[in-house]
């Protein structure tokens, strides 16, 4: 026979007034008195008996320090739907001084499934009984602080409470798992015989039919009749439990935290059921207990399990990642790559402060940052992104490494950590130096019998003046000029790639007019080449008005002429070039940016080339491959620009022809003068 401990009870004032628990009904958002029994009226001031409370807001019946403690208690229960379980010494009973009152609030819901009441029942509860659950209680919350959190080992404490205070022959605690079909054992404690508990289930299956089901999903603890129960129980664990030697009761108490379950503890008693009824509420707060530190405990492991996942992540990345708190300068974390590149083993970075090494700094790379800068800009809550650092490491070698550092703050907005995320590009900067120094002797050994092959073209047309000469010799000679100036800008180009490299590229700066330098390079263009047309556009630029800017004059013109030179390659006969400029002003009319634009109807640029246009010998997958180039124009050109305080940028689609955009600053204390 089951036994719910909180069972309903009938409402008829005849039953109540027999009852030695006290019953109070009260309205859920106004809090009056709806009704209640003697046992309950006993316990209010005698003005307040004999019905007199009913109608009443509980405000005007207790004190307004117990008033204000029952209202938060109430609400509580309004706003979360469940029933709460309070000892008060301030309802002391007026009847017998030598016992206390243990309350119970519960909340009743309406036919549309709105919680319109609530339900008071007071029960009483002698003094000793009450000092043994405040024991307990203490008792289990000093146990389960100094517990760690591990979900079997807190179970283990609240069991093991248990039963030094209760005696119960079986205690055990069962925890869900993850499909909610089955409870595990997490914790056990028996005074039994080992023969007797051998067979303890591991696992309780959670059956509709079931006791164990029934307490989980009501949410309420069931006191189990062994006499009673046993013949009408088929489930095999449950039936174990029910069979214990000396077992007379056995007490299913459900481990609910808020509206999550946890659990259930499970215990058989010897004793009658009055015994055990006494102790059923110590027991609730107890699971209540257990039930937010197993809460606590999940979300420890779960966050733990976490970061041990990202951890793992991180050790496979390719590249090396650092994190390093804000406070103390230390390395929290230090992947695998990142002790690799840093010639340190991670024992020596992790827990360690960045100021602890002695940096050597190295001859070589003088323009370049040490790593540990990268980070200390982080910390200052600025962001870095594909730098280049230098790593001195112990062994006396140096690397190059290609980082990125930013600062990662808490939801507060604090600065908390930085992060830095690099990767070792040492081999790749070697290559690049063999290839520089390649192009470096190439523009050595080629400008020499280049230079002899054009002064004797040029000698041999200087002839031609004197000694008439075929048509096909002069267009010979024609063509040998043409290539020959075209192979020495190339060689030009090749050559202030390695200056730009070697941070060696000078510019010689003046106050120039954009417009003209524009104007000028275009007609020399035009005039050398008489396969396109073009057109010059000044939009909203005056003719007689001066574009200032503080630039070098020859590289703007070669600028211009690098992108016109692109125009022409790869753009059909005949086409048309349109060059415009474009004066950007504030609200005085006073120009502040000049943007030049240049656009032609030729191949157009894929969408997927469109990103690394502007990298150092990078060719469009569109090319014939029988086009001449090196790839590293308009990579010289973007530095130049760049150099000069603008930008660049290009719009393009394929078939359709490109538009360059170069943006250069103006001078505005030219015009205000």
């Amino acid at each position: 026979m089951q036994r719910p401990i909180m069972s309903s009870l009938p409402s008829t004032e005849r039953i109540l007034e027999h009852l030695s628990v006290g019953i109070a009904l009260f309205e859920a958002h106004t809090w009056r008195f709806l009704t209640a029994d003697t046992v309950f009226e006993s316990l209010l001031d005698p003005q307040w008996q004999q019905g007199r409370a009913r109608g009443h807001p509980f405000r005007d019946v207790f004190s307004e320090t117990q008033a204000s403690d029952i209202e938060a208690c109430f609400c509580q229960v309004v706003e979360k739907g469940c029933h709460m379980t309070l000892t008060w010494p301030l309802f002391q009973s007026r009847l017998d001084t030598a016992t206390s009152w243990l309350w119970e609030l519960r909340p009743l819901h309406n036919s549309s499934g709105q919680i319109d009441q609530v339900l008071v029942t007071a029960s009483p509860m002698t003094m000793q009984i009450m000092r043994q659950r405040q024991a307990v209680i203490a008792a289990m919350r000093e146990r389960l602080r100094h517990t760690p959190q591990e979900s079997a080992l807190l179970a283990q404490a609240e069991v093991d409470t248990l039963h030094t205070f209760y005696h119960p022959l079986a205690l055990a605690v069962y925890a869900p798992l993850q499909a909610y079909q089955n409870v595990t054992l997490l914790a056990t404690r028996t005074t039994l015989q080992q023969e007797d508990v051998a067979h303890m289930p591991p696992q309780l299956p959670l059956d509709s039919q079931g006791v164990f089901f029934k307490a989980a999903h009501e949410r309420t603890p069931v006191l189990i009749d062994v006499a009673h129960s046993l013949e009408d129980t088929q489930n095999r664990e449950e039936r174990w439990w029910l069979t214990l030697p000396k077992a007379r009761h056995v007490l299913c108490v459900p481990l609910w935290c808020r509206d999550q379950w946890e659990g259930m503890l499970v215990a058989a008693f010897e004793e009658d059921a009055q015994a055990i009824e006494m102790h059923v509420q110590t027991l609730m707060e107890g699971g209540s207990e257990l039930a937010e530190e197993l809460v606590h405990a999940r979300c420890v492991q779960e966050l733990e399990e976490a970061r041990r996942r990202v951890s793992k992540i991180l050790d496979y990345l390719p590249e090396g990642i650092l994190l390093v708190e804000a406070t103390t300068g230390k390395i929290r974390y230090a992947n695998t790559i990142a002790a690799q590149v840093l010639g340190r083993p991670r024992e020596d970075l992790v827990n360690h402060s960045l100021n602890e090494w002695t940096w050597r700094r190295g001859t070589d790379h003088q323009q370049l940052m040490e790593w540990n800068f990268a980070v200390i800009y982080a910390l200052s809550g600025k962001a870095l992104t594909s730098q280049e650092c230098l790593v001195n490491k112990p062994d006396g070698r140096t690397a190059i490494i290609l980082c990125s550092a930013a600062p990662l703050y808490n939801t507060a907005g604090g600065l908390v950590e930085a992060v830095l995320v690099f990767q070792d590009i040492t081999a790749h900067k070697s290559l690049e130096q063999q290839k520089n120094e390649f192009f470096a002797m190439a523009n050595h050994e080629l400008r020499t019998p280049l230079t002899s092959i054009i002064g004797y073209a040029e000698l041999l047309r200087l002839q031609t003046a004197h000694e008439p000469a075929s048509s096909f010799q002069q267009e010979a000679l024609g063509h040998i000029l043409e290539e020959g100036d075209h192979l020495t800008r190339l060689i030009q180009d090749l050559q202030e790639v390695s200056s730009l490299d070697y941070a060696q590229l000078k510019l010689t700066i003046g106050t120039h007019d954009l417009r003209d330098l524009v104007v000028q390079q275009v007609q020399i263009v035009a005039e050398q080449t008489k396969t396109h047309t073009f057109r010059l556009l000044l939009d909203d630029v005056n003719p007689t008005q001066a574009l200032w800017g503080r630039v070098d004059a020859q590289r703007i013109k070669q600028i211009i002429r690098n992108v016109l030179s692109n125009a022409i390659k790869y753009s059909a006969f005949g086409t048309e070039i349109t060059v415009g400029i474009h004066a950007f002003r504030d609200a005085r009319g006073i120009p502040y940016d000049a943007e030049i634009r240049i656009r032609d109807q030729g191949i157009g640029i894929a969408a997927h080339d469109l990103p690394h246009i502007f990298q150092r010998f990078y060719r469009a997958s569109s090319l014939d491959a029988a086009t001449s180039g090196f790839g590293v124009g308009l990579y010289l050109t973007h530095a130049l620009v760049e150099r000069h305080g603008g930008k660049i940028r290009v719009e393009s689609q394929e078939g359709q022809g490109s538009t360059f955009f170069i943006l250069l600053p103006l001078l505005r204390d030219q015009y205000s003068n």
